[in-house]
């Protein structure tokens, strides 16, 4: 079972980085249209959002369970703790990313980060 967790987790991340970098070039190009282009390129881009989520839940649910033999000696194991705390800012970030989303799909002339 750990061969395809591990697949499946490799395709996750790949999923996730893409999603990332897709929004983040697409975000780039948008800034350099005129004002009413850059709203509507930037609403599009929120539907990348839902890739972007799929692909960390992927990696979240994968990564727990391929960590399952490390859970007991985690306390010896510095770099995976701090791997743990980098995954944990992470979701935080991304949630706090997705209440601005769902602001922004409401209301995209009001918010600094689609101007």
């Amino acid at each position: 079972m750990r061969n395809p967790m591990l697949i499946i987790h490799l395709l996750s991340v790949a999923t996730f980085i893409g999603a990332a970098l897709s929004a983040f070039v697409l975000s780039r190009v948008a800034d350099k249209l005129d004002q009413e282009g850059k709203i509507k390129v930037k609403t599009a881009l929120l539907s990348l959002n839902y890739l972007g989520k799929t692909g960390l839940t992927l990696l979240v649910i994968t990564g727990g369970y391929l960590m399952t033999p490390y859970w007991a000696a985690l306390g010896s194991m510095p770099l995976l703790v701090t791997k743990l705390i980098i995954v944990v800012v992470l979701l935080v970030v991304l949630v706090l990313l997705s209440i601005q989303a769902k602001k922004a799909k409401k209301n995209p002339s009001q918010m600094p980060l689609l101007q």
